[in-house]
C-alpha cells in the first residue's frame, strides 16, 4: 500500500514513492571531506563554475550543483541573487 506523505520542495510538492528507509550515512571516508588537495581541487573548480555563471547571467547567483561519482560538477539550478 503506497502511502503518500508531501513536504515543501520548493515551489511544488513532492511526494515519496516508496515508504522511506532509516539509514546511517557515513561520509567520514570521503574524498571530499578526507583529503585536503582534492577538496582544494574541487573547491577551485566550484569557484571558477560560479565566476562563470555570474559573468553570463550577469549578477550574483544563487547556484545549485552536485559533484558525481565521477567528480563531474553539475548545475542544478541558477537564479539571481536578492
Amino acid at each position: 500500500m503506497l502511502t503518500c506523505r508531501y513536504a515543501g520542495a520548493g515551489l511544488f510538492d513532492s511526494a515519496q514513492s516508496a515508504e522511506p528507509q532509516c539509514k546511517v550515512a557515513d561520509y567520514s571516508s570521503d574524498r571530499l571531506l578526507a583529503d585536503p588537495a582534492y577538496q582544494h581541487s574541487m573547491l577551485v573548480s566550484i569557484g571558477i563554475a560560479s565566476m562563470q555563471i555570474e559573468q553570463l547571467m550577469g549578477s550574483a547567483q544563487d547556484i545549485e550543483g552536485v559533484l558525481d561519482c565521477n567528480d563531474v560538477l553539475h548545475i542544478v539550478q541558477t537564479r539571481p541573487q536578492v
